[in-house]
């Protein structure tokens, strides 16, 4: 008998082959090989891009989980700190010695006041700042892969606003739905202007790409999965071989055969509808195979483990040798898994177990 509270859904999983898929593309995308097969398994990879499937379980989980205890904020919120921040704070400090160890960070640089801001800005939710005595290590940026932790805690703290100013206007699922919808039309309209109308390279441009609005629709596509599982289930419990192939062979005419998208990432009609098949594929995925999660890793959820810490970890190892052999990359993946089983059973564990 299964004893997982996750035991009748595939979360877990899901979220572990998200991680590892951005895992495996930094690493491929960073480090030098001599391979002619790099840009082929750069292409699988991005097939099946992490970080959307995240923001759609993000965005039905979360506001399902607000729904549940909207009436207690204190629950939300103090839920919410202890999945983020016992982790990623551990993780920080895991990040701070290996820059000291590499001599990047050094004792003037402590007693600079900017140093101080930048720790603050780590601890808080500004983890994309950085500092410019930083630039030189690894690929420029101690852990670039905390942009989207920015994002996921501006949804966070969306959802109690959203139900604050809009009560009175979500008395019915319809009217929630209508209002979900209005708010990912506007983000999609955000992410298009600002990826075909600003200068690319530019930190204005790299700034605003940070707000909630330029991936806003990623959560929606979630949230509404939510408001309408009931009617969903029916098309997507046990139907993740329709999905699966239906968004393999959409990807492969829409991106390889016409080029009319590069990916899910682009707000353009082909990639928007590229996306709604993609997380129809990933609820059904979530719902089909009852307890596959829990017979592959039982209670264990190393996802974000290993999503905080491979990008450290390839830095440091970057700044020793850029030009590596794929195994010497696996041993470095390997390596990113074992510290996220350690912060899981040490950190991640304890602390969910106080919600």
């Amino acid at each position: 008998m299964l004893k997982s509270s996750h035991q009748n859904n595939n979360f877990n999983i899901i979220r572990l082959l998200a991680a590892l898929e951005v895992m495996l593309y930094h690493g491929f995308n960073h480090f030098h090989f001599d391979s002619a097969y790099i840009e082929p398994i750069k292409e699988v990879l991005i097939f099946i891009p992490g970080v959307p499937v995240f923001f759609f379980i993000s965005g039905f989980l979360i506001f399902k989980s607000f729904e549940s205890n909207r009436g207690n904020l204190k629950k939300y919120f103090k839920n919410r700190f202890l999945r983020i921040y016992p982790a990623l704070w551990v993780c920080f400090l895991f990040t701070v010695f290996l820059l000291a160890i590499s001599n990047v960070i050094t004792p003037s640089l402590v007693l600079k006041g900017k140093f101080w801001v930048w720790v603050l800005a780590q601890l808080s939710i500004f983890q994309s700042f950085k500092l410019p005595e930083f630039g030189s290590w690894g690929l420029g940026h101690p852990n670039g892969s905390l942009w989207s932790i920015c994002v996921e805690l501006q949804f966070y703290f969306f959802i109690p606003i959203f139900f604050l100013f809009f009560n009175r206007f979500l008395k019915t699922r319809n009217s929630k739905t209508i209002l979900i919808i209005l708010l990912m039309g506007v983000s999609v309209a955000y992410n298009s202007y600002i990826t075909n109308y600003c200068e690319p390279d530019s930190e204005l441009t790299k700034g605003l790409a940070l707000f909630l609005p330029f991936y806003f629709y990623f959560f929606g596509m979630g949230i509404l999965f939510h408001l309408h599982f009931d009617r969903l289930k029916k098309w997507v419990i046990n139907k993740f071989y329709i999905w699966g192939i239906l968004y393999l062979i959409y990807y492969l005419i829409f991106s390889y055969k016409l080029a009319l998208m590069e990916s899910v990432y682009d707000s353009t009609i082909y990639g928007i509808i590229g996306l709604i098949i993609l997380a129809f594929a990933t609820f059904s995925l979530a719902y089909s195979f009852q307890g596959l999660s829990y017979k592959i890793i039982g209670n264990s959820d190393i996802s974000y483990g290993v999503y905080i810490y491979h990008m450290p970890i390839f830095n440091y190892f970057y700044e020793q040798q850029n030009h590596i052999s794929i195994a010497k990359l696996m041993f470095f993946c390997l390596l990113t898994i074992a510290i996220s089983y350690i912060s899981w059973i040490g950190i991640e564990r304890v602390a969910l177990s106080k919600k």
